[in-house]
């Protein structure tokens, strides 16, 4: 009986334990959270951020010479013009609720939540100002749709010209920076390869934060193991992106849309 008493007691230790780290990541994610919603920097579309408005003259002047400085890198990189940033969305599993779990289930039958961002040259995420008032354009993949700020390539067809055959080569070796981006973002925060315990609701928040905290490091020039991308490849495996194939490569490792 004595045993048991102890064992319970240890049980109690391990659970309020756990649940005080629970807390204060909660705390620590939304802390950081709100420090980044300034920059809405590659958030999930499943959180809505309302950052206090900056001076509208100053702030717009800043984000317009910013877009024009990353369009300039860019092209001096690929030999493209008037590219402010690369969009796409990759899936991130998650723990649904028990009620309604079909609605988080996507194409390949594990339920996720989708991430999509727009990143710059530097593989970290941006807002970035596009459209015709600068005249620079995103970058996407053939899911998207066609727009005056939105750019992709043509579709596959026998009776493209060279021109166009030769656009679609220039756009594909472009957009390897945002896949890039999610290896990198999924393997320094390998919490989003898998399905984790965190309640669904606060999913969005936790994948904000990873997001914020790879922007840092990207800031702080911090280098990513080859160690970690290639466990970040394996373990993408478990959880196949919706539009790729099952067999992923490392530098499409978290990529779909």
């Amino acid at each position: 009986m004595e045993h048991c008493d102890v064992f319970r007691s240890v049980i109690l230790f391990f659970v309020v334990t756990i649940l005080q780290i629970q807390t204060k990541l909660f705390i620590v994610f939304q802390m950081l959270n709100r420090r980044q919603q300034d920059e809405n920097v590659l958030i999930p579309s499943t959180v809505t951020l309302v950052p206090p408005p900056p001076p509208a003259k100053t702030r717009s002047h800043q984000m317009k010479e910013e877009a024009k400085e990353i369009a300039r890198r860019f092209e001096a990189s690929h030999h493209i013009p008037q590219i402010t940033g690369l969009i796409d969305g990759t899936h991130i599993p998650i723990l649904p609720p028990s009620n309604g779990y079909k609605d988080f289930v996507n194409r390949k039958g594990w339920p996720s939540y989708l991430l999509q961002a727009v990143v710059d040259d530097k593989i970290q995420g941006i807002k970035t100002t596009g459209g015709r008032d600068t005249n620079l354009s995103l970058v996407g993949d053939p899911a998207y749709p066609l727009l005056d700020w939105l750019i992709k390539g043509y579709l596959n067809s026998p009776r493209l010209t060279l021109e166009q055959e030769s656009f679609n080569t220039y756009i594909s070796s472009v957009r390897v920076g945002v896949e890039l981006t999610f290896g990198l973002l999924k393997s320094r925060w390998r919490v989003l390869l898998k399905i984790s315990d965190f309640h669904f609701t606060f999913a969005p928040t936790m994948i904000a934060t990873c997001c914020a905290l790879h922007n840092f490091c990207q800031n702080e020039e911090d280098q990513a193991s080859n160690s970690w991308l290639k466990e970040a490849c394996d373990r993408a495996i478990n959880f196949p992106q919706p539009n790729q194939p099952v067999d992923l490569q490392c530098s499409s490792c978290g990529s779909s849309t």
